[in-house]
């Protein structure tokens, strides 16, 4: 097996770190928890959506080569065009939706 390169091994550890924390995503319910707590909770998914929404521009910050993924459900093909309506489009999903017209 190859060995990978310490840029790959940082962006392998880097990609992990991101998507364990996408996971994170809590819906508070009150019936259970303090007012305090739920005040606690929408800042966890206040911050790991600010972490999502700005991973890619830091990536590239630390020196990856991230590019933007289509947006339709988990496709996260690489980015072909950019609908007004439906965000980042791989080229088959673009495809679709030109066609539906």
């Amino acid at each position: 097996m190859k060995q990978l390169s310490d840029k790959q091994n940082k962006w392998l550890i880097r990609s992990k770190i991101l998507w364990r924390i996408k996971g994170i995503m809590i819906k508070p319910d009150p019936g259970v928890l303090t007012e305090e707590e739920v005040n606690m909770i929408n800042e966890i998914n206040r911050l790991v959506s600010l972490i999502n929404e700005h991973s890619k521009e830091n990536s590239i910050k630390l020196g990856f080569n991230a590019i933007e993924r289509c947006e339709i459900g988990d496709c996260n093909n690489k980015m072909y065009y950019h609908h007004p309506k439906f965000g980042n489009l791989c080229k088959k999903h673009f495809n679709e939706l030109t066609e539906m017209k």
